[in-house]
């Protein structure tokens, strides 16, 4: 050891006692720092600044006359509410072809078209689900940046939803509108008698439905029985047919024997029979070639309709699997449909049991209220509360780790392209390659942790980060530095320039396949297969754990695995470099005489 910090101690010394080293050592120590703190800080609000981003809005919605003579046009009113929003410069051209030109010129990122059916479809819900024309059509400019049309397909859906909950809003309120007028009569005693009457017919139109459904499941079941025997009667069939192909195949064969004994009989009396009966002759022998093309030909027949039969078979499997799956989901049906027939039921029994003052309110209850706030409460239905598990102060705060690892990295190359990764023999002439590796990789240490901790510190307090846990961030930063600076380093030293390569080609799939800022799941398979035999996934897991909030012992579990990383880079440096030492000093004596390299 007293070798090992005499190495060190001189490293020291010569730093110390020469400024423009110093200068370097703070440079180096530094640079990093920049790298990672500049990208944060281009990530910390990127969609903070989406009012820049220009969306068209262009409508060819004509609006709609109500049957009270009130004229509506919801695309307009969707376009009064965009122009007040400040999360994307929303566009208003004149017409929707000059949206769609403004898209292809790259003036707008995207357009929204409203078509002639939105409000329409808005008032007529039951023409709308037979309508197969969408009412709005989106326009985007994917060549213009690669991350914009993210940004506007979100905007395009988030306004997606803003219309329908107005869509929503439409509908119940003109439902509670109808139910209101309603209730107002009921107050008068004249329609309580009419209500009843429609409850009860909508209580017996669910129960016909509900005895359509059972007749419909009852048929069908007969159905799968018929297939099923279909299916038994088509395999006795296709056994019948291969046996009597067979019997046919063998007859034929008879038959063409004896065909051609009676041809070469003939053949032989040829020669007694006088030239007058050779027509004759001729013409039996026609017979027999047209006998033979016969039998040729039942061959194939027979095996077509054995194939065909063949066919079927999937065909009623198929059909089978399609009215059972049938079955199960007008069941389900059936079930809603039975509770709400008797929540109505129940509903008029009450009613019938109640004196006639009680009658009206109980429906007057029922039916009345106000629309607006009906309608505002079942659109509410829709919307969803974001409950966040680990919070983060911004988005960069988020990309931090991602960028505060690859820094880390970037030092620890920095540094073994500037410092020697060799000690000066003739000061050190006894010292052993390990005394010489361990003396040497201290001062890289120091250095590496100066930069770790400096990264840190920015981006605590120069970019407010925010983290749970700022000294277990330190102390996630400062076991990844000393890991990284060691592999960096073993790679260096025992394989030099080659080693140096290595350390970049180690990088660059690192950068790509380190789930840093894309979820290894959405990344090509090649990257999932590999990304935990490198080092960077647990070191930029690790720091999310002190950032974000610990889950149990994760902190503790990616640590280990960095440090599985560093016995490695022990087990290069002491162990495999000792074979390459030669092939290192050759390839290094080449590298000078080529006076390039």
């Amino acid at each position: 050891m007293r070798t090992v910090f005499s190495i060190f101690k001189n490293d020291i010394k010569a730093v110390s006692r020469r400024f423009f080293a110093l200068a370097i050592v703070v440079a180096i120590s530094v640079l990093p720092a920049l790298y990672a703190w500049v990208n944060i800080y281009a990530n910390m609000n990127p969609y903070g600044n989406t009012g820049n981003i220009k969306i068209a809005l262009a409508s060819n919605d004509p609006g709609l006359t109500l049957d009270d003579g009130t004229y509506v046009n919801m695309a307009n009113d969707v376009f009064d509410e965009m122009r007040g929003s400040d999360k994307i410069s929303w566009q208003f051209p004149e017409s929707a072809d000059e949206a769609i030109e403004g898209v292809k010129s790259g003036e707008y990122y995207a357009a929204i078209i409203f078509e002639d059916n939105f409000t329409y479809n808005m008032y007529h819900f039951e023409q709308a689900l037979l309508d197969p024309k969408a009412p709005l059509k989106y326009y985007e400019n994917t060549k213009a940046n690669a991350v914009a049309p993210k940004i506007t397909e979100t905007a395009a859906e988030t306004l997606q939803d803003s219309i329908k909950t107005k869509y929503l809003e439409t509908v119940f309120s003109t439902i509670f509108d109808d139910t209101n007028k309603l209730a107002e009569e009921l107050e008068n005693g004249d329609t309580v008698d009419m209500v009843i009457s429609q409850l009860e017919d909508l209580r017996d139109n669910l129960l016909a439905y509900d005895s359509a459904i059972s007749s419909f499941i009852s048929n069908s079941k007969a159905l799968e029985s018929g297939i099923a025997r279909t299916s038994g009667r088509l395999d006795s069939t296709k056994a019948s047919i291969r046996k009597s192909r067979a019997e046919a195949k063998a007859e034929a064969a008879k038959a063409k024997a004896s065909i051609e004994a009676l041809k070469k009989a003939l053949e032989e009396r040829a020669q007694f029979i006088p030239p007058e009966e050779d027509t004759q002759i001729a013409s039996i022998e026609s017979t027999i070639k047209e006998l033979e093309s016969a039998l040729n030909q039942l061959t194939p027949i027979a095996s077509s309709i054995s194939s065909m039969l063949d066919s079927i078979d999937p065909v009623l499997d198929s059909a089978g699997t399609t009215v059972g799956a049938m079955d199960g989901s007008l069941a389900q049906m059936q079930k809603v449909i039975r509770a709400s027939a008797d929540d109505i039921d129940d509903i008029i029994s009450k009613i019938r049991a109640a004196d006639e003052n009680s009658k009206i309110e109980m429906l007057a209850d029922l039916l009345g209220g106000d629309p607006e706030e009906y309608a505002e409460f079942f659109s509410s239905l829709v919307n969803v509360e974001v409950e966040e598990i680990y919070s983060v102060a911004s988005y960069g705060a988020a990309m931090a780790p991602f960028y505060s690892v690859l820094a880390i990295w970037v030092g620890g190359v920095v540094l073994v392209s500037i410092l020697k990764t060799h000690i000066d023999r003739k000061k050190f002439p006894d010292a052993t390659e390990a005394e010489a590796f361990f003396g040497k990789f201290l001062i890289f240490f120091l250095i590496g942790q100066l930069q770790a901790g400096i990264i840190v510190a920015g981006d605590i307090f120069l970019l407010d980060c925010q983290p749970v846990h700022p000294w277990l961030m330190w102390l996630s930063a400062a076991v990844t530095s000393l890991v990284f600076v060691l592999l960096i380093y073993a790679l260096t030293i025992s394989f030099g320039d080659v080693g140096k390569a290595i350390v970049v080609v180690i990088m660059v799939l690192q950068i790509a396949g380190s789930s840093g800022s894309y979820p290894i799941e959405i990344l090509p398979p090649v990257f999932g297969n590999i990304y935990k035999f490198f080092p960077f996934p647990h070191a930029i897991n690790a720091m999310r754990e002190a950032l974000c909030g610990m889950y149990r012992y994760d902190f503790v579990r990616y640590l280990a695995y960095l440090l599985i990383f560093g016995a490695a880079a022990l087990a290069i440096g002491l162990l495999v470099r000792k074979p390459f030492l030669g092939m290192n000093r050759f390839v290094s004596e080449k590298i000078e005489e080529t006076e390039v390299l």
